[in-house]
């Protein structure tokens, strides 16, 4: 077995993203009441910076037609492709579940008057036409300044825009080691063995069983971290082949609302054994993702250790099950990792920004993940919103990405995964 360098992984603000209580029952105003009460100061500094010599107005509701001016507030898109939880009640007298890769705008449409933009504060809302000239892409949730003025009917011009921005980071220390973190998402692992060549070979790799590259050791390796989507995609199975089935089989009593003769536990087994054996190795932090046995709202919670039949065994050692998103320490170095479903969905809004620039606006906006409770699932916090990022991460990485992609600031670097499967 290869004796590997052993660091330390602290998962950061796990108060925070572990659900104690599982209640429904709140409503979802109070997130982005907290969320606007925590961001207005920042973005109230940098709004001063920027504009020194305009005056800052104490609510949207007070814009006047001959005064330029900025207001704080959160904004809201009304777009016409976007879900909308209550339409769908009235029309179909449920909600969608599924998982929907649709764009909630038109990129064959540059007409932009499809979109309306709404700033508001805890007083009211003011609509707003955006200037052209603006260089961000708002999407709601995102907690703004705008300078502008109001017109003649009563819409609000916006000039510019200004937002939290990026802290500035502290310098970690020097390494102590020279050690290497690898990271993995989607390994889609799915009820055909044969389709898992790619992670025997992954697997053989880190554990220093097929040649290096020439400046690596395997024992220099020191942890793989796995952001999301173990398990393949749902498939969904034909109408005629579920009739088929059924006509096979006898009839027997349905348990837990489902017949669990059609239930396939293969690909967790595949991902349970495929932990016991990294693990015997090396250090595995395991984050859930979207096609993954956890919750489908954000925070999603670890793996319950009842699916890891085999590999829970090393839960107090060699393996930690984290939450989606997740903030963990490694060598003094902050990391921010999510397995993508939040760079996703800002994609459906802006498909033709890249994800670097996407998880560089959520860094500027000072939120992982502003488009929850919107169009991305979270659960109702009632006191608070989880996503704000206090402090900037030596480290961003998003898991699950159509291409490998990274972008290395003066104190940070950024890193998109592409789906192991498809590489």
């Amino acid at each position: 077995m290869t004796e590997r360098t052993n660091v330390e992984c602290l998962e950061l603000k796990k108060k925070d993203f572990v659900l104690d209580t599982n209640s429904y029952n709140q409503q979802y105003a109070s997130i982005y009441f907290a969320r606007l009460n925590k961001l207005m100061p920042r973005t109230i500094d940098a709004a001063r910076t920027k504009w020194p010599k305009y005056k800052q107005l104490d609510r949207v509701l007070e814009v006047k037609k001959d005064q330029v001016a900025w207001i704080v507030g959160t904004v809201y898109l009304s777009l016409a492709l976007k879900p909308n939880v209550l339409a769908d009640v009235t029309s179909t007298h449920t909600i969608n579940t599924e998982l929907d890769d649709s764009l909630y705008v038109n990129p064959n449409e540059a007409d932009p008057s499809n979109m309306k933009c709404f700033i508001e504060d805890g007083f009211g809302r003011v609509e707003c036409v955006l200037s052209s000239v603006i260089p961000y892409n708002l999407v709601t949730g995102v907690v703004v300044a705008a300078l502008g003025h109001e017109d003649e009917q009563g819409l609000f011009l916006v000039q510019d825009v200004c937002t939290a921005g990026m802290g500035n980071i502290s310098i970690p220390r020097p390494l102590q080691t020279d050690c290497y973190i690898a990271l993995m998402s989607g390994l889609g692992l799915a009820s055909d063995t044969l389709e898992h060549v790619h992670v025997h070979l992954a697997v053989e790799f880190l554990r220093g069983q097929l040649p290096m590259f020439a400046d690596v050791q395997a024992s220099q390796i020191a942890r793989l971290l796995l952001l999301g989507n173990c398990l393949a995609s749902p498939t969904v199975i034909r109408e005629n082949l579920l009739t088929k089935l059924a006509k096979s089989k006898k009839k027997q009593p349905k348990r837990y609302g489902y017949d669990t003769s059609l239930y396939d536990p293969n690909p967790m087994v595949h991902t349970d054994n495929l932990l016991y054996e990294l693990c015997s190795s090396i250090d595995v932090t395991l984050m859930p993702g979207a096609f993954d046995f956890s919750t489908r709202v954000l925070p999603q919670q670890p793996l319950h250790p009842a699916l890891l039949t085999r590999s829970k065994e090393w839960l107090q050692s060699s393996l930690q099950t984290t939450t989606n998103p997740t903030w963990l320490e490694i060598e003094g170095r902050s990391i921010l990792a999510t397995s993508g479903q939040n760079i996703e969905d800002l994609h459906k809004y802006y498909p033709d920004n890249s994800p670097l620039a996407l998880m560089e606006a959520s860094l500027n906006w000072n939120h992982i993940a502003p488009t929850t409770p919107d169009t991305l699932w979270c659960y109702p916090f009632p006191d608070k919103d989880v996503f704000i990022i206090d402090k900037m991460p030596h480290v961003y990485m998003c898991g699950n990405q159509p291409s490998f992609g990274t972008k290395p600031n003066k104190t940070s670097k950024w890193w998109l995964l592409p789906a192991y499967l498809g590489t």
